[in-house]
């Protein structure tokens, strides 16, 4: 916030030029000009997707990966250095890091999944109640 104040005070007030702002303050023309032409207190980047250039071809094949270590109990599921390393085994060329950061979103969204589903469950009306349990406890008490 107080570098876009500076941004606006620079441009508006002091009337100088968008790239002598972009000079001074270090930052690019287009995010100076994008400061002066909004009328935002916060700038924000969120990336839409994550591109995966090394990891795209092994999408599915670490999907399958991890479905299958899910399926394992706790104790006998592997961990993502060695899901990276049987990626490799099958010709992956990237890092570790990318694998990790796409088996954590992966778990994120299985997590999401589960979580929605219990919702769901949850929020169904109640069945009615059988008259069983109401002749079995009514003849429990007499």
């Amino acid at each position: 916030m107080d570098t876009i104040g500076r941004v606006r005070r620079a441009y508006w007030v002091q009337k100088k030029k968008i790239k002598a702002i972009a000079r001074e303050l270090r930052l690019s023309r287009g995010t100076v000009r994008r400061i002066v032409r909004s009328g935002e207190t916060v700038l924000t980047y969120e990336r839409k997707e994550q591109p995966l250039p090394k990891l795209g071809p092994f999408v599915g094949q670490l999907d399958k990966l991890l479905e299958a270590n899910m399926a394992k109990r706790k104790r006998e599921r592997l961990t993502t250095k060695r899901l990276t390393e049987q990626l490799k085994e099958t010709g992956y060329a990237g890092g570790y890091d990318s694998v990790r950061r796409y088996a954590q979103r992966w778990r994120q969204s299985m997590r999401r999944r589960a979580r929605r589903h219990l919702c769901r469950k949850s929020t169904r009306p109640a069945r009615p109640t059988s008259s069983i349990g109401a002749t079995r406890s009514s003849s429990w008490m007499g």
